[in-house]
């Protein structure tokens, strides 16, 4: 099992991703996993977009 840490959603929002996720019917799908897919798919979705703007930063702070 891979390091795992807990983050904190709101209800509403969990309640709305439990019923996305046992609409899958896949029985290996938890919360935690179509979470971390998402955060993993805008990652690469905007990584030059979040790379340039911690280029940004970066200068700013020197």
């Amino acid at each position: 099992m891979k390091n795992r840490k807990t983050i904190y959603i709101a209800k509403e929002l969990q309640d709305t991703l439990a019923e996305i996720v046992m609409s899958m019917r896949n029985r290996d799908m938890t919360i935690g996993i179509y979470v971390e897919n998402i955060i993993l798919h805008h990652l690469e979705t905007y990584k030059d977009e979040i790379n340039r703007l911690a280029e940004i930063k970066f200068k700013k702070l020197l």
